[in-house]
């Protein structure tokens, strides 16, 4: 289904980025691949938890926390 072709080059697309920043040294070593789907599972748990705590933060203490999450598990 076109879903799924849609979520393939959306999964491609990061994957690639997540190799570039392999390679300069900048993101943890290891399967780009996993990394990105571990990083839309991060994404989805915050905001699981932002859902069930009633939206009340803003978008920008989202960002925030979905940035420092991604920092702390793959940079180096």
């Amino acid at each position: 289904p076109e879903h799924q072709s849609i979520w393939r080059d959306g999964l491609d697309a990061a994957t690639r980025m997540v190799e570039r920043g392999m390679e300069a040294g900048l993101l943890v070593p290891g399967d780009a691949e996993r990394t990105v789907r571990v990083m839309t599972a991060i994404y989805q748990t915050i905001l699981a938890d932002w859902l069930e705590g009633g939206m009340a933060r803003t978008p920008h203490e989202l960002t925030d926390e979905i940035s420092a999450y991604f920092v702390r598990v793959f940079c180096v």
